[in-house]
């Protein structure tokens, strides 16, 4: 089974500058921890994940929610994301990871297998909808190989701040796709959470339409 072949690492922090803690803050019922939770597990993903935060000691509480989830956890570098990354794929043995962020709280879990065939079947090191889809939708994949060569060449300070930037900066030295999908979404809407006015735009919009995503306004 092609699932078999990936992992999840899901990027959560605590210590947002612009909005700290809003891993937990509700829409609707769930936290944003949890609704990306729910939907992977949905898609029987659940076995798949694990939370990569950080050593930092107010992180611990999100340390806490896993094991109240029974959800796996990593715990790394808060200032080297890069670092945390590569250092829980290695953790968990992945040979391609499939990456989410907390700040994006809507899965589109009818997507990934799709894009999950899509990476194995052209054999490619790093796969991206993230162009395709709106902000806060898209997914990406890399193969642990990709993974490894950032990390050991990415010594820019923006190369550790961001899992994906040594490849799109080096993308001539990967075999990299673009997986071209069209869903039901307001395409002008971004769904990242951000700040306290995309989760306040993001809430409302969700109270009023639930998934109808079509349906969003900014």
């Amino acid at each position: 089974m092609i699932l078999n072949k990936f992992g999840i690492i899901i990027q959560a922090r605590t210590g947002s500058k612009r909005l700290p803690n809003k891993v937990f803050y509700k829409i609707g019922n769930k936290t944003l921890l949890a609704h990306i939770a729910s939907a992977l597990k949905k898609e029987k993903l659940g076995k798949k994940i694990i939370i990569a935060t950080t050593t930092l000691k107010k992180d611990i509480k999100i340390i806490d929610w896993c094991k109240a989830n029974k959800i796996k956890f990593f715990s790394g570098s808060h200032l080297n994301v890069l670092d945390r990354y590569y250092k829980c794929a290695l953790k968990y043995k992945f040979k391609n990871i499939v990456r989410f962020t907390a700040d994006n709280p809507f899965v589109d879990t009818k997507s990934i297998i799709s894009l999950l065939k899509h990476h194995e079947k052209n054999k490619l090191d790093y796969t991206s909808s993230l162009p395709i889809l709106p902000k806060g939708v898209g997914t990406e994949v890399f193969t642990i190989s990709a993974l490894r060569q950032s990390y050991l060449r990415g010594k820019k300070k923006i190369h550790k701040e961001h899992v994906n930037e040594y490849i799109l900066r080096n993308i001539k030295k990967f075999k990299t796709g673009i997986y071209k999908i069209k869903l039901s979404y307001n395409y002008s809407f971004s769904y990242s959470i951000d700040t306290e006015k995309d989760f306040n735009r993001i809430s409302r919009n969700y109270e009023k339409y639930k998934y109808n995503f079509k349906k969003y306004k900014n």
